[in-house]
């Protein structure tokens, strides 16, 4: 998406459901031990994101440092049955300061992204992104995008195998995804960061995307990205790498209570 994701491509790779905070049992042969146990760091190696819950033990805020700034990203939830956001402020990054950004998320009714409006900073400029997402029970199945000034439309399909995406198509460009099937989903996972680091989009999320096990790699045209995880003594994983792509690198740290 245009000018702010293209910044942002500079400083990080992701953004790429509920906010799942707890640590479950997530793999076919073992299961991930300390229950209650939430990620309170995501360290890209320079500067950490720390991450804050509320009482309800949802994701507050987020806080870290872009060139000696403090920025933070404030979670506001409007309807507390759901666990997910339903709109996220962002203080975004020098280059538009004082501007804040808007994320406007909206979802149904078992708790799954149903669209999603980003609203640039120069909104009279750049309009508007928005997608709405389609679903057959959770699994997703189209998303729709349009910005309302570009008047842009495109439409991705996506496809499922085993309780997990496999591929994500737009035009003639489709994305391919494989899993570590013994390993079940947890949090670490590529889909959990991406919901959190910022600022790229919601589509390849645990807010839309619901997968059963672990990713293992990303595929499109010529180039292929490994993910590959670090765990603990207790399952837990710790840290997330692609020796493809030495930006895809991150580190956790726990709470645990």
């Amino acid at each position: 998406m245009n000018k702010i994701n293209t910044l942002v491509r500079l400083i990080l790779f992701f953004i790429l459901l509920t906010v799942l905070n707890s640590c479950k049992k997530n793999s076919d042969t073992d299961e991930v031990r300390g229950d209650n146990c939430r990620i309170i760091t995501i360290d890209p190696g320079n500067s950490p994101y720390n991450l804050k819950y509320d009482n309800d033990d949802k994701v507050d805020s987020i806080t870290f440092k872009q060139s000696g700034q403090n920025k933070v990203i404030l979670f506001k939830y409007s309807d507390p049955r759901f666990h997910p956001e339903d709109s996220i402020y962002i203080i975004f990054p020098e280059a538009y300061n004082p501007k804040r950004i808007d994320y406007n998320l909206n979802f149904n009714n078992v708790g799954g992204l149903a669209s999603s409006k980003y609203n640039y900073p120069n909104l009279a400029e750049d309009g508007s992104d928005i997608i709405n997402y389609n679903y057959i029970d959770t699994q997703l199945v189209s998303s729709n995008f349009f910005n309302t000034k570009t008047n842009i439309k495109s439409t991705t399909v996506y496809t499922w195998s085993d309780g997990n995406l496999v591929t994500a198509t737009t035009g003639s460009s489709t994305v391919s995804y494989t899993y570590y099937t013994d390993q079940l989903y947890r949090d670490g996972d590529y889909t959990y960061v991406a919901q959190y680091m910022p600022f790229l989009s919601y589509e390849f999320t645990r807010l839309t995307v619901r997968n059963k096990n672990l990713l293992k790699s990303i595929s499109y045209g010529a180039t292929k990205k490994s993910i590959h995880y670090t765990f603990d003594s207790d399952k837990k994983i710790v840290s997330i790498n692609c020796l493809e792509d030495p930006e895809i690198n991150y580190h956790f740290t726990y709470e645990c209570f």
